[in-house]
């Protein structure tokens, strides 16, 4: 099997469990503008590469060096989570002026919005990063000087067409929601960051 495909086929294994990301992704897809869940599909993608090179390379180990600066970045990423969870829940239904409700939510998605989210929750959870370096540093040892970069650019394809197909699969639906149906997708959405968030806490004690 070539590094290209066995970065590309374990790409798939690191992006797809990584819930915080996901429920990022599917809730922008289904509440805001294409262009802008497009936005939040390449943000998550950058920094999900990042994290997986940061595995890829030892980052855990760092981690286990530096027990504070885990319990640090678990804090952060637990109350985090638990915010953007019950604002999520607690919100209406809004979509873009072009849609239903005429009410102009892009400003939700302005680049630096996106990108301090997609940061934080791919970041700031200790358990992915140590998850990533048992997964990642054993292909790591295998390859050759002049595979690496083969693997990662098959891990960062993998990467973006899980986002993205994502952003595809959840917009093709979403002609069929209602503000009904809208406003439980952001309360399940906003359940599923608190329980994330809830579950990154409870690995303190």
């Amino acid at each position: 099997m070539t590094p290209v495909i066995e970065g590309f086929t374990l790409g798939f294994a690191y992006a797809a469990p990584i819930g915080a990301q996901n429920v990022y992704v599917i809730q922008s897809a289904a509440g805001g503008p294409l262009r802008m869940s497009v936005r939040v599909a390449l943000a998550v993608t950058a920094m999900d590469i990042t994290l997986a090179l940061a595995c890829l390379y030892g980052l855990g180990a760092v981690l286990g060096w530096f027990p504070w600066l885990s319990s640090a970045m678990t804090v952060v990423g637990c109350v985090y989570l638990l915010w953007i969870g019950v604002n999520l829940a607690r919100s209406r239904t809004e979509q873009d002026v072009d849609g239903k409700t005429g009410r102009d939510v892009t400003h939700s998605y302005a680049w630096s919005r996106v990108a301090v989210a997609a940061f934080t929750l791919t970041w700031f959870n200790p358990q992915a990063i140590l998850d990533g370096t048992l997964l990642l540093g054993g292909f790591r040892a295998q390859l050759g000087d002049g595979e690496v970069l083969l693997f990662i650019i098959g891990m960062a394809a993998a990467s973006a067409m899980w986002f993205h197909a994502l952003i595809a699969l959840v917009g093709s639906c979403r002609s069929r929601f209602g503000p009904g149906a809208m406003m439980w997708i952001n309360r399940v959405c906003g359940a599923a960051l608190c329980a994330l968030g809830l579950r990154l806490g409870l690995g303190l004690l």
